[in-house]
């Protein structure tokens, strides 16, 4: 799984220099990636302040939120 700066991922399969696939919806530089352990999942955000959920079989934007939009607490405390 590759992010780029414009906000492109794809699936890719090094070992036979293919494309397997490529994930719609971002938008602006991919700054991490992760893929669930167990669920076919992979979770990007970027600068643009969205968490994006891709269901990996799919390629389908399952979720988006804006961080900006999240409550968090306790951190740092």
């Amino acid at each position: 799984m590759v992010g780029n700066t414009v906000g492109e991922q794809a699936l890719l399969d090094i070992r036979n220099q293919k494309c397997l696939g490529k994930f719609k919806g971002g938008a602006g530089a991919i700054r991490s990636l992760q893929i669930h352990p167990t669920a076919p999942l992979v979770v990007s955000c970027g600068l643009d302040r969205y968490v994006r959920v891709h269901d990996m079989k799919t390629r389908v934007l399952a979720q988006k939120v804006c961080i900006e939009s999240l409550s968090i607490t306790g951190l740092g405390h």
